[in-house]
């Protein structure tokens, strides 16, 4: 039976489908942050303890300068018909040393004398407490949650990350953590005083709210059977595979209480990865690495 050529597959179909999906975005993401130095693992898998599944972020990185490692945890989003808009309130406070996601832990007074020259904490960034995606095509709000779902998902595998570097390397290595999402649309930032102004932006801020009773431990996990591989492992079975996720679960939740409400996410378009990393890095090497002596609880 002859196929209609109509229907045939061509170069030019499976080029639109796969920049429809967004693969060629993460590969360019990938490649970028590779030649800047990083070693860049995609598609990694975490655990959501809310959703009591394993799920996929897209990429993450990680590089190890004046014996800080700086890891990204990323999530990349493209778009040909929304923008995402960020609005952000005139007084932005920086006063929230918990934006810094670290390991091992140190106390208060430490935080300020190690972090303080961290890009989360430069007034020039705007720091944005809502957001909303635009339908240009169509000239209204989009109905999309992509925004938010790659946020959130950038917030949970960061989580799971800091888990798994504790688990890893206890208090020997010091981590920095940073939830990214990548965009290859157009972003831009709303402001007010007396009237409203907009401009766009190529990187932002954005204290993302995510209010968990699972993950701060207030509503029990109702399904104990899962794996990191998908495979699930019976509660009953005392083995060293359930009791370490077990104790993966125990350190996001106390992770998650550690850090909450303070989540913050950089948000970052295509066009300035290069200039996002370099001003991450320029934060690092301010790290006074001396000061960075773990609490007694993870020394």
């Amino acid at each position: 039976m002859e196929r209609n050529p109509i229907l045939k597959p061509n170069i030019d179909k499976v080029k639109k489908f796969l920049n429809d999906t967004g693969f060629p975005f993460e590969m360019y993401a990938s490649k970028t942050l590779r030649e800047l130095g990083y070693e860049v693992k995609p598609n990694q898998f975490f655990y959501d303890i809310e959703g009591e599944k394993v799920r996929e972020i897209d990429l993450v990185a990680s590089k190890t300068i004046d014996g800080v490692e700086i890891v990204i945890v990323a999530e990349c989003k493209q778009s040909n018909k929304e923008a995402w808009i960020f609005v952000a309130p005139e007084e932005n406070s920086r006063k929230a040393l918990k934006y810094i996601k670290h390991h091992p832990s140190v106390d208060f007074d430490s935080l300020r004398k190690c972090f303080s020259g961290v890009h989360l904490f430069s007034k020039s960034l705007p720091l944005a407490t809502s957001c909303i995606s635009y339908d240009f095509l169509n000239n209204k709000q989009a109905q999309s949650t992509a925004i938010i779902d790659a946020m959130n998902k950038a917030v949970k595998g960061t989580l799971d990350i800091i888990s798994d570097r504790q688990y890893l390397y206890g208090s020997e290595k010091k981590s920095l953590f940073f939830s990214v999402v990548l965009f290859s649309g157009d972003t831009f930032l709303a402001t007010f005083d007396d009237k409203l102004h907009v401009k766009k932006v190529n990187h932002i801020l954005y204290r993302e709210t995510f209010d968990s009773e699972v993950y701060e431990d207030k509503t029990p996990i109702q399904n104990n059977v899962f794996s990191m591989a998908g495979i699930g492992v019976s509660e009953t079975e005392d083995n060293w595979e359930q009791r370490r996720k077990k104790e993966k679960i125990i350190n996001i939740q106390k992770n998650y209480s550690l850090y909450k409400p303070a989540f913050v996410v950089d948000v970052v378009n295509e066009k300035s990865i290069e200039q996002y990393i370099k001003l991450l890095e320029e934060g690092v090497k301010s790290i006074m690495t001396e000061d960075w002596i773990p609490t007694e609880d993870e020394g």
